[in-house]
């Protein structure tokens, strides 16, 4: 038993000194300069387009990789189409109708819409004419045709009123 206690000792022993030449090579490695450092230097004085000739890329100095470090790479290639919850947030921003039909008047030459604005106030509004950004674009005897933020709305008239 103790032999074989001494045996793992040993080769425990003989590992850890394997791990740590095994460092050592690295860290020497790290601390040692490129054995063509005086070929980079020289290679400055290389024009671009005698470098785009070079067929082997690990021939080439590395000033000629540096615009590569200047770009995003978290960038993403292409750009992302809109949302649709964009386009929903855009059309709930329209403001609404606050308009209400109260009544209408019809005969020839004199025809009108009674509408009632967003103020309370009732007043008479012909075909062309606008009240609360809604301009009236049709009249009938018991509806009138708006166009408000592009769209064209039917008001009939109320029951009751305010």
């Amino acid at each position: 038993m103790v032999n074989a206690l001494a045996r793992r000792r040993r080769l425990l022993i003989l590992v850890n000194l394997l791990l740590l030449a095994a460092l050592a090579a690295a860290g020497y490695g790290l601390i040692m300069t490129p054995i063509d450092a005086p070929a980079e230097q020289h290679a400055a004085d290389v024009k671009p387009e005698s470098i785009a000739d070079i067929g082997d890329h690990a021939a080439r100095p590395l000033t000629a990789y540096a615009d590569i470090h200047k770009r995003l790479l978290r960038k993403p290639l292409f750009d992302p189409k809109p949302t649709t919850v964009a386009r929903r947030k855009a059309a709930a921003r329209k403001p609404r109708l606050t308009l209400t039909l109260t009544g209408t008047v019809i005969e020839p030459g004199f025809t009108y819409a009674m509408l009632r604005g967003a103020a309370g106030q009732v007043k008479f509004v012909a075909i062309g004419q606008s009240l609360d950004n809604a301009t009236v674009t049709a009249i009938t005897a018991n509806s009138a045709t708006v166009k408000f933020h592009g769209d064209s709305i039917t008001l009939q008239v109320s029951r009751g009123g305010r």
